[in-house]
């Protein structure tokens, strides 16, 4: 009999998410206990959205609905927001920073330093609604990922999409659109669960 037959789950219990002390918690919200969530007070989760396990979740990080945020990705927020709109995807492995040490040579890096000897760049993340990040990706702080934008497996972005564009590659380049369809999709999802 599998852990699935019995019931159980990797998520958190409703009692379980309630009493850990997230800034907002949207309805059904699975997040799943095998994920790591620092500074869980920064924190907001929309309704439907789920985390899954062996995922790292750090600092000021803001879900929308519908978000899917797959297994042992890394989400890294300093003193500025990584936001994600809804019906956005985060598949496996990927990495998405508002935060990062400077690799100029100028300073010093790493947590183990002097803080006066070296320099963290801060900056939003924000990444629009109906965005889909193939697994294994990274995204630099700064940045802003135009709803509809889809990155392919492995892609390094290093700076804003443009409105449904596809992307790929090391570092990332267009390849082209996306169909707007899933904006009727996603319209469609949310008028069933506002009759429910």
């Amino acid at each position: 009999m599998t852990t699935a037959d019995r019931g159980e789950t990797s998520f958190y219990s409703q009692e379980e998410l309630d009493s850990l002390g997230f800034k907002f918690l949207g309805r059904n919200v699975q997040l799943s206990r095998k994920a790591s969530y620092y500074g869980k007070g920064e924190m907001s989760f929309g309704d439907f959205s789920r985390v899954d396990d062996f995922t790292v979740v750090s600092g000021q990080v803001e879900v929308g609905r519908y978000v899917h945020i797959s297994n042992n990705s890394t989400l890294i927020a300093g003193d500025e927001p990584i936001e994600i709109g809804d019906f956005s995807t985060v598949s496996f492995g990927c990495r998405l920073f508002s935060k990062s040490d400077d690799f100029s040579g100028e300073f010093l890096i790493n947590p183990t330093v002097p803080k006066e000897l070296n320099h963290v760049i801060h900056a939003k993340l924000t990444i629009g609604r109906f965005v889909s990040i193939g697994c294994n990706s990274i995204i630099l702080p700064g940045l802003t990922l135009a709803d509809g934008t889809g990155l392919g497996a492995g892609t390094l972005l290093n700076r804003s999409t443009e409105y449904f564009g596809r992307y790929m590659g090391f570092p990332a380049r267009r390849m082209g659109s996306k169909s707007e369809k899933i904006i009727e999709l996603g319209e469609e999802v949310l008028k069933r669960d506002s009759q429910q």
